[in-house]
């Protein structure tokens, strides 16, 4: 299943100078560099689509349950004299991705890096 996800990953992230890495068990992390907002939404859901249509059988779930994904964004702008750091950013989006879980998963949610408030729900299949 890991091996499926990561080709999915590798296809729909191929840009010269993004990354994708296994972060930890089954999540994955993309950097996706000189990206916005709305283009990280574009490739976070293309992404969800295309391990949605892989159609891998979840190992631990019912038989009939296949492997989806739940999506977290999380973006900033560098600046001098930033406020955030990235290790912000990393927990901002680990927030989200715990809120998209909880919240029955395959969906792709918006993470607020200032975390005053819940996670925006920008997808969900």
């Amino acid at each position: 299943m890991l091996k499926q996800v990561s080709r999915a990953l590798e296809i729909v992230v191929g840009r010269p100078g993004d990354l994708v890495a296994r972060y930890h068990r089954d999540e994955f992390a993309l950097v996706l560099a000189a990206t916005d907002g709305p283009g990280a939404f574009n490739i976070s859901e293309q992404v969800r689509q295309c391990i949605e249509q892989l159609q891998v059988p979840a190992a631990h779930d019912a038989p009939a349950a296949m492997v989806t994904a739940s999506v977290a964004t999380a973006t900033a702008v560098p600046q001098r004299e930033s406020a955030w750091e990235e290790l912000d950013l990393i927990k901002a989006a680990r927030h989200a991705l715990r809120e998209a879980r909880a919240t029955g998963g395959n969906r792709v949610l918006r993470a607020n890096l200032g975390m005053a408030g819940p996670p925006e729900l920008v997808t969900r299949r």
